[in-house]
């Protein structure tokens, strides 16, 4: 067929392979063209993109532009404010006046208070918070509450109540209330802060953390050592793990927790937490960083707890130097070690080295109370040590009265304390009706309401009428106050029970002069109301002989034992354990006064009484 028909194959062939061959390049350009149509909707798309980047991104340099000229605007206005704080250093204008951070915080605050910021409300925020820290690392703490509370409201108002910011400030407040005892307030907002930073920044983040272990303190120091402990363990478990075991938070929680542990009587923890704190804390903070001198001042409670007096001492000692050398002899946490160190030498009877000590804490407490705009609660603790110092010799109560005088005017009579101390101002100055009257204030005030201890309250105005002569009004304070207890361990047919048991906790406290005046009370009370003869009136003079005989006055109270003592011998109705309880205060009386003839005399006497007692008992 192709032999015959050779022109017409050639001719198709031609022709289909020339078809074919169009289809093939009729089917590549189309896939071209389908790949030329896909890159430029690609490089259209990244076009796209790219103004969409570059328009965030030139929106974002504006954002940042503009935020930086206001953070360039706010730090030249904190510039300024601080360069005219610091020319307050300038002699001329300090006239004379000693200039110290202290100082200088004042002419701030002063500047603040006056509108030196009030059209940077941002800029007034911050420095209000950082002048409420320093006030507060300072030790002064009615300025840090002032500063800080304006600086929460004021960030409140600008940045909300769930800002960083706020959340700080508002932590800081928190610290400051718990320093100066005012727990349920920072308690609440303690926990407010705690629940939106949890919110906020969540359950791990740093900030939260150092609320956690704040509210944990606030708990503590408030006296509800269970739940601090709880608080406590979860802070540190959180820290141990998001911050490691050597860093300052971790070995801030571990010696917080060591100490609540010691405070709930789990000394073996105690020791192991506060011994590798110290140790840690030694070694990567040093020992003047806070962290390390309050675990110092940790260990010293806890040796002191075990009685190891000598450990205690040395820890409280060592401490103390620090602290007085890195915050001051004036600051506030200063005087804790100092306190506890007291505490001890009396402990060890170190009469020598007590005195120093006291003195200058009386210099410190002084110079606090003479500061100008001193408040009532500084006024307050200088007049308290200068009425009640360790030691006799340095108290002076005519230095005292004008302090507490002041202090209670000021606080208007809010403060029981404030007017508990004036009546012993009063009292110690011989005006006996002053503090007769100021102490039923004291205990009106108390009664109101608050956390004070009442019944301290009213034995010391059982003191003052006593003193005064007023033995049925002592007894009738005493009286209400024991009915108010339900006290039911003496009759209340006993007019003298009140003030006898009065006299028998002052005498367990050591507190023997005011044991005497109590003791007195009850006598001519008691001498007054019941029969002559009645066994609770020998009873009583026995008892004014035990305490003699513990002040040492072995004349007196052999005197008193043995007419009390023959006023309940023959009496059916004197209990016999009362008449044991005399007899061995008078062998007791002997054997401290050196008379071995005598103690051996009444030593037989009480070995045939004791035997009569078991007598009667078998029978």
């Amino acid at each position: 067929f192709v032999r015959r028909h050779r022109l017409g194959v050639l001719a198709g062939t031609i022709a289909s392979a020339a078809v074919l061959i169009g289809l093939s390049l009729a089917t590549l350009g189309f896939f071209q063209a389908k790949r030329a149509t896909a890159e430029m909707e690609r490089q259209r798309d990244a076009a796209e993109t790219a103004r969409a980047s570059a328009q965030r991104q030139r929106s974002l340099a504006e954002a940042n532009a503009t935020e930086a000229r206001d953070e360039a605007q706010r730090f030249r206005k904190v510039s300024w404010f601080l360069e005219e704080m610091l020319r307050s250093v300038d002699p001329r204008k300090a006239l004379g006046r000693e200039v110290t951070v202290r100082f200088l915080l004042d002419e701030a605050a002063r500047k603040i208070d006056e509108g030196a910021l009030a059209d940077q409300p941002e800029v007034e925020a911050t420095v209000r918070m950082t002048l409420g820290e320093t006030y507060e690392a300072l030790g002064v703490y009615d300025a840090a509450e002032t500063h800080l509370r304006t600086a929460v409201q004021m960030r409140r108002a600008l940045l909300g109540e769930r800002n960083a910011d706020t959340l700080s400030a508002s932590r800081a407040l928190a610290k400051v209330l718990r320093v100066t005892g005012k727990f349920t307030e920072a308690e609440a907002l303690l926990r407010q802060t705690m629940d939106t930073q949890r919110r906020v920044l969540g359950y791990e983040h740093p900030e939260t953390l150092s609320t956690m272990n704040e509210l944990a303190l606030a708990l503590q120091e408030s006296g509800r050592l269970t739940e601090a402990e709880g608080l406590h363990r979860r802070t540190l478990q959180i820290r141990r793990r998001v911050l490691g075991e050597e860093h300052v938070d971790t070995l801030e929680s571990m010696s917080h927790l060591g100490d609540v542990c010691r405070a709930l009587g789990n000394l073996d923890e105690a020791q192991t937490l506060l011994g590798q704190a110290f140790e840690r804390s030694r070694r990567v903070l040093g020992e003047e960083h806070p962290c390390t001198m309050r675990t110092m001042n940790n260990l010293g409670l806890l040796f002191e707890d075990q009685r190891d007096y000598e450990q205690a001492e040395s820890f409280y000692r060592h401490a103390y130097g620090l602290e007085r050398r890195v915050l001051g002899p004036d600051h506030p946490q200063t005087l804790v070690p100092m306190n506890n160190l007291l505490r001890v030498l009396h402990m060890e009877n170190k009469s020598t080295e007590i005195k120093p000590l006291v003195a200058e804490r009386l210099a410190r407490l002084r110079r606090a109370a003479e500061r100008p705009g001193a408040n009532a609660l500084t006024l307050h603790a200088y007049a308290w040590e200068l009425l009640n110092c360790e030691l006799p010799e340095l108290r002076d109560p005519e230095a005292a009265l004008p302090f507490a005088s002041r202090a209670a005017e000021m606080d208007r009579g809010r403060d029981a304390n404030l007017l508990d101390t004036l009546a012993l101002a009063y009292q110690m100055t011989g005006q006996l009706d002053w503090a007769i009257q100021t102490q039923r204030r004291a205990v009106a005030r108390a009664q109101a309401g608050g956390p004070y201890n009442q019944e301290e309250f009213k034995g010391r105005l059982v003191n003052y009428l006593l003193e005064k002569g007023d033995f049925v009004g002592a007894a009738r304070v005493s009286m209400e106050g024991l009915a108010a207890l339900g006290e039911t361990l003496i009759p209340t047919s006993d007019p003298g029970a009140a003030l006898a048991a009065q006299s028998q906790s002052l005498m367990e406290q050591q507190r023997f002069e005011e044991a005497l005046t109590a003791l007195r009370g009850c006598l001519a009370v008691r001498q007054e109301a019941l029969p002559e003869g009645h066994w609770l009136i020998a009873d009583t003079k026995c008892q004014l002989g035990r305490v003699l005989a513990a002040e040492g006055n072995f004349a007196d109270a052999e005197r008193w034992l043995l007419e009390g003592y023959a006023g309940m011998e023959d009496n059916r109705r004197a209990p016999a354990e009362r008449k044991i309880e005399a007899l061995r205060q008078i062998v007791h009386l002997y054997d401290s006064w050196e008379k071995p003839d005598e103690a051996a005399a009444w030593q037989l006497r009480l070995q045939e009484a004791v035997q009569d007692s078991e007598s009667q008992k078998q029978e």
